[in-house]
Order: structure tokens, then sequence, then C-alpha cells
């Protein structure tokens, strides 16, 4: 046996559609749902999950387990963690420290033709720093080979518009690379990245006992890792997909169909689960795109449009980063306009109430 992957149209509402799947799986069993896990892109569907399925239920009930992807890998390599030196003692590396283990590999590479990373000061190197650390992260979550690195090596020459020092730098990243994990095994310390590659390498070792089946909900494209341990799972007939598409033919969809040699099965659902257009997919929501050189260009943009809207229960504003919610919130929403959801997590430094208890840490400090 194996898992399977379903296709439901792009106007279904997903999270309704989970939640009776999840009722369905369970056998009527309205109490206990903890033997699932659900794996979302990101984190903000399990709260809606969690409501769907109490406005089904209603009374109290063990959810599924729901993890975010980083979530779930992290998850996961805390379970692989026995198979390394430091056991269950791996702990994230901030971004700070990480920069410093690289710049501390620099200096200690016996690199041809460079003599300056025995004088670069660190906060002068830190940008550059958090550049390769970024690179380095790209390399494990994509399974880059030492073969791979290598030809990178060879053809580091192509002269990219960087500076030298860090085209050279490329040609030694293999070094680079291996020299990291190295001292984050040392360490005990772990990134998302190498997160990722240990647990893609050790996914089989890795018992999941614990659940009784595992969706993959709202993917589109996955990276080398993702892609191998879902495959594993799918192999073990643990994991099921769940992908919205239309008729049309997309060829990441086709891609990951080969990968996973898995012909997905398209379920029509019934109207209940789609908006106001019906499941037929014949008409879709009419998208705008507007340019502007900058966040507040963008939001001037957007109110201009919304002043033009009377009617705002089915529209959607998308807003690629967190930073552009309060110019939105203050500065393009009509006054009349009083009822609305938000569905982005926004970092709890940028509030008002953090800065008011960092100004009082700083007075009772000073």
């Amino acid at each position: 046996m194996r898992g399977k992957i379903y296709t439901v149209d792009f106007d279904v509402d997903i999270i309704e559609f989970l939640s009776d799947s999840l009722l369905k799986e369970n056998n009527g069993n309205t109490s206990d749902f903890s033997s699932f896990a659900i794996i979302f892109p990101g984190k903000r569907p399990q709260f809606y999950l969690r409501k769907a399925l109490g406005g089904r239920i209603k009374r109290p009930f063990f959810p599924p387990q729901i993890f975010s992807i980083e979530e779930f890998i992290q998850y996961l390599a805390r379970k692989s963690a026995r198979h390394y030196k430091h056991r269950g003692s791996c702990q994230p590396v901030s971004l700070i420290d990480a920069s410093f283990l690289i710049y501390k590999i620099i200096q200690n590479l016996n690199l041809t033709c460079l003599d300056w990373q025995k004088q670069l000061e660190f906060e002068h190197f830190f940008l550059w720093a958090r550049k390769i650390f970024q690179v380095l992260e790209e390399l494990d979550k994509e399974l880059i080979t030492e073969k791979q690195l290598l030809n990178l090596q060879e053809n580091a020459q192509i002269g990219l518009p960087l500076p030298d020092y860090i085209n050279h730098l490329l040609e030694n990243i293999n070094q680079i690379h291996k020299e990291f994990h190295k001292l984050l095994e040392e360490n005990g310390l772990t990134t998302s990245g190498f997160n990722y590659c240990r647990v893609a390498h050790s996914i089989d070792k890795i018992p999941l006992d614990e659940f009784r089946k595992i969706y993959f909900v709202g993917f589109f494209a996955l990276n080398a890792c993702e892609k191998k341990i879902i495959k594993h799972l799918l192999n073990q007939d643990l994991a099921v997909l769940f992908w919205q598409r239309d008729e049309d033919k997309w060829s990441i969809f086709k891609e990951l169909e080969e990968f996973f040699g898995i012909i997905p099965e398209r379920i029509e659902t019934e109207s209940r689960y789609t908006g106001r257009n019906g499941g037929s997919g014949e008409t879709y929501p009419q998208i705008q795109i507007h340019e502007g050189f900058d966040t507040h260009s963008q939001i001037e943009a957007v109110r201009r449009v919304l002043s033009e809207i009377k009617d705002f229960e089915d529209t959607c504003v998308v807003l690629p980063r967190p930073g552009a919610l309060m110019p939105l919130l203050y500065q393009a929403l009509p006054i009349e306009l009083t009822d609305y959801n938000i569905s982005l997590g926004y970092p709890l430094k940028c509030t008002p109430i953090y800065a008011l208890i960092d100004m009082i840490m700083q007075l009772l400090e000073k």
C-alpha cells in the first residue's frame, strides 16, 4: 500500500473540506483526533482548522497535531537527534552566532591569494556572512552534494557581479559548508537548513508510530528535502497529500507526480465547500496587480483601489511582507470599513506594547 494524493479545485474551502475528511477518517469518533498530523506551509491555517472542527463537534475534543512544515521538520529533527553526538541538545543558532561561526571559518581557511580575512573585523564582514549563511541554508534544503559543490567551485570563475574575494569564497564553498556543519555539531547547535538535511537523510530511521495518518495540505513547490521526506512517508502509506489545482497543466504538479510515482485522484466536492462561484472552476476571482516602487507607493495604490469598491465581502488584499500591515491599516482602509479579518503573522517587536515594555526596561537599566 502507498499513500494517496488528492486534488480539489482552487475555489474549494480547503479547511472545511479537510475538517469533514478528518471526521470521516476517524470513523465517527469526534472526541480524539490526536493521532492525526496536519502539515500546512505556514502557521496560520491551524487556527482556522481547530475552529472549523469545533464548529462541527460543538463540544470539547482533542484536536489533531498541527504543524507548519518548518515546525514538522523541527519535530522530526528532535526525534532523529539520537543518531547524532549531541542527543537532544541541538539548539537553534541565532543569525548573529551563525554569522560569527562563518566568520571564524573564513579566518581559518587556507584560501589562496587572500589575506584580507586575517584583518577584516566581524562587524565589517557581517553582511557577507549573512549572505553566505543564506547560501548554506539553501544548499542544505536542496540536498546539494559535494560533487555538485565541486562543480560549482570549478565554475566560480564565470565572473559573478560580486567583489573578487566573494568569488574566491565561492571557489571554497564546499570547505566552508563542511566546516560549518562540523562546528554546529561540536557546539550542539542547528539551523533550519541543517534540520532539513539531517531529517531527509535519516527519515527511514525516524519512528512515527504516534501518527495514524499525516496530511500535507496546501503545498505547491517543494524543496529537495521536503520531496524526499514526503515520498518516504507516502511509500510507507503514512502520508496523504491534498493539492488545490484546476484542469490546467501545471508543470510543477506534473514534476511532483513523476517524482512521487503516484497519479492524483481528483475529488468532486460538494457545493457547501465552495465559494459563491460554485465548484465548477469556470469563474475565477478578479485579480488586480498594481505596481509601486516602495511600500508607501504600493499602499497608496491599494487605497485608490479600495476607495472604488462598494462591497468588501469577497475582497482580499495579499501582502508579501508583514511590514506593510500597519501602513495598510492606517493609510489605505476606508473609514467606513470597521469589520475585517487579518490572517497575517506580525512581529511582536513592531507593536506599541513591545515598544512600551522596551522603554520601561531601558529606563530600569539606566
